[in-house]
C-alpha cells in the first residue's frame, strides 16, 4: 500500500508540473494583448499625424511658421521623439503635393519645438527632396540624416548636426546654439548670424558672415568668399582666425533695425 501510494504520489507530482506550465502560459496571455495594444497606439499617433498634416492650414514663409505651431499646440496631440522620426519617414506620400519641402521641413520643426524631448532625428530622403527651415527657432537637438534646403533659421539654442549638404542658408538669424554641417553649403553661411556657432566640414560655395553681428563661424573646408559686410564676430577658416569684429551698432548701414 505504502508503494502504491508512493506511485499515486508521483503521479501527481507529475501533473502538477504541466498544469502549473499551463497555468504559466495563460498568466502570459493580457501581455501579449497588451503589447499588440501598445504597437496599436504608436500606430494611432501616426495616423493623426498624418492627419494634422492634411488639415494644416499653408501661409508661406514667417506667418507660415507662427501659424503652425499655434495648429499643433491646439490640436493638443502628444508625440514623442520617435514618433517624429516615424513621420519624417512616412512623408513620401506626401510629395507630390504644392510646396511639399517647405511645409515638410516647418511641420516636423513646429512638432519639435512643441514636444517634450530633447533629442530628435529627422530623415530626408533624396526622393523627397530637400526640407527647408529644419530647426527653425530650435532649442532641441536634432540629428538630420540627409540634406536639406536651410536650416537653423532663428535658433536660439540646442544643436543641429546635418548629416549631408544644405543647398541655401544655415543659421540665418540664430541667437545660439549650434549648427554642424558635416558635408557642403551652396548660399550663405550665417546671413544676420547673432549668436552661436556654426561649423561646416565641407565647402561653402557662397559668401560667409553676411550681415553677420555676433558669433563664431567655423569653415573645415574651402570657401567662395567672405561677405564685405561682417559687422561683428569671428570666422575661422582651417583652424586661422580670418575675421575678428566687435559689434558697433555705428557698423550698421541706416535700413538695419537696431535691436
Amino acid at each position: 500500500m505504502i508503494m502504491a501510494g508512493a506511485i499515486a504520489i508521483r503521479s501527481e507530482d507529475a501533473r502538477i508540473p504541466a498544469l502549473a506550465m499551463a497555468n504559466r502560459f495563460t498568466k502570459f496571455n493580457p501581455e501579449t494583448e497588451h503589447s499588440v495594444r501598445k504597437g496599436e497606439i504608436v500606430d494611432e499617433t501616426l495616423r493623426q499625424l498624418k492627419e494634422m498634416w492634411d488639415t494644416c492650414p499653408f501661409l508661406y514663409v514667417s506667418m507660415y511658421h507662427a501659424e503652425v505651431s499655434r495648429f499643433i499646440r491646439a490640436r493638443g496631440l502628444q508625440c514623442s521623439a520617435k514618433d517624429v522620426e516615424r513621420l519624417s519617414l512616412a512623408f513620401a506620400e506626401f510629395r507630390d503635393e504644392e510646396q511639399f519641402s517647405m511645409k515638410a521641413g516647418v511641420f516636423l520643426s513646429a512638432l519639435i519645438n512643441n514636444g517634450n524631448d530633447t533629442d530628435y532625428v529627422v530623415h530626408t530622403l533624396p526622393s523627397l527632396g530637400q526640407f527647408h527651415e529644419i530647426g527653425w527657432e530650435n532649442t532641441k537637438n536634432i540629428v538630420v540624416k540627409g540634406d536639406i534646403e536651410s536650416g537653423g533659421w532663428r535658433m536660439s539654442a540646442g544643436r543641429i548636426i546635418v548629416e549631408g549638404d544644405v543647398s541655401n542658408t544655415v543659421g540665418t538669424g540664430m541667437t545660439g546654439g549650434t549648427i554642424v554641417v558635416e558635408g557642403n553649403v551652396s548660399f550663405m553661411v550665417g546671413l544676420g548670424m547673432e549668436g552661436g556657432r556654426i561649423i561646416v566640414k565641407g565647402d561653402v560655395e557662397g559668401s560667409v558672415g553676411n550681415t553677420m553681428r555676433d558669433g563664431e563661424i567655423y569653415l573645415e573646408g574651402d570657401y567662395a568668399k567672405l561677405s564685405n559686410d561682417v559687422y561683428g564676430g569671428k570666422i575661422y577658416h582651417k583652424g586661422e582666425l580670418i575675421v575678428d569684429e566687435v559689434f558697433s551698432p555705428l557698423k550698421l548701414p541706416s535700413f538695419w533695425p537696431n535691436r
